[in-house]
């Protein structure tokens, strides 16, 4: 059986490793965009570095680019001179992720591979790119914390060296994840971001949907006060629980309060502040490993098997077909 409590627990060898092995990879041109392209797993956790990167003044600071939207051809915005391009899949064979590396191939990008074989790594063999094996984990959001230390370190090594040193205190989090254990339990949850913390509310989305199997909207604050709110008055009766990441600025904390209260006086809506360091690094680290830990755990309590994804992949042979 695996043990996947022992795998995020052990999130600072991943995390080390990653950093290790991304400071292999040679970048001999100068760039301004990183652009990071791939699905799920394979790539959230470039949203931490991305929001890490918004927090952080860098010399030559570079721009940070995600495309998880392979329905329309997001390459056209970039200049391939001006670009490094990571593609990422653990598997190698996704669909949409191979699609966008045809197209930066015949468009002749500077890219770097993350894959564990499949049909990607056979064409970055064919075309002798730089191809960095995922380490193996029983899913690929297991593998997030080795990714984010690998897109740190091709990003800007002075950045991977500080979060590689970076402690967080996991009995803290422990707490806060049997308490948000008990408040969610098997209940939808309405996860709520401001323009600060987008970046963050990506992870809990996908780790509360694929793993804990929570039905998870991830919603932005201001715009849910206002269409989103009347639709939530008329549907009270739905087992409901909001999930706010506390926002560092003070304004619009004191605003997630106002909601916070608003929410439980007049819906009836139990509201819990998702609490984070104010530090950048320990802020993206305590993210992902809340929750990975909180998804774990919440599976555990309602019996649901972490790994099962059935539905997703017969989705994929439809597409195939």
């Amino acid at each position: 059986m695996i043990d996947l409590e022992k795998i995020i627990l052990d999130y600072k060898n991943q995390l080390n490793l990653g950093i290790t092995n991304g400071l292999k990879i040679e970048i001999t041109k100068k760039y301004h965009n990183l652009i990071i392209a791939g699905m799920g797993g394979s790539v959230v956790s470039s949203y931490l570095l991305k929001q890490l990167a918004s927090e952080i003044s860098l010399k030559n600071q570079k721009k940070i680019f995600i495309i998880e939207d392979f329905e329309n051809n997001n390459l056209n915005q970039f200049n391939t001179k001006d670009s490094l391009l990571i593609i990422s899949s653990y598997s190698g064979d996704t669909q949409e992720t191979l699609t966008i590396f045809k197209e930066a191939l015949r468009r002749k990008f500077k890219i770097i591979v993350l894959t564990n074989g499949g049909k990607l790594k056979k064409l970055a063999d064919r075309s002798n790119l730089d191809i960095l094996e995922i380490i193996k984990s029983p899913s690929p959001r297991y593998s997030s914390f080795y990714l984010l230390g690998v897109f740190t370190a091709i990003f800007d090594e002075s950045l991977a060296n500080k979060l590689k040193n970076t402690a967080i205190n996991q009995k803290l989090i422990k707490k806060q994840v049997i308490q948000l254990t008990k408040f969610i339990k098997n209940d939808i949850i309405l996860l709520y971001h401001t323009k600060n913390t987008y970046n963050l509310s990506k992870i809990f989305e996908l780790f509360l949907n694929e793993t804990s199997k929570n039905l998870t909207f991830n919603l932005n604050y201001p715009q849910t006060s206002h269409y989103q709110l009347i639709a939530l008055d008329y549907n009270n009766k739905i087992n409901f629980k909001a999930l706010i990441i506390n926002d560092q600025d003070l304004k619009i904390s004191k605003k997630l309060e106002i909601l916070k209260e608003f929410y439980k006086n007049q819906l009836k809506i139990e509201t819990q502040l998702v609490s984070l360091s104010t530090n950048p690094f320990k802020r993206i680290i305590e993210t992902l490993f809340l929750a990975q830990l909180l998804s774990y755990n919440l599976a555990l309590v309602n019996k649901i098997d972490p790994l099962d994804i059935k539905i997703q992949e017969l989705f994929k042979r439809e597409l195939d077909k």
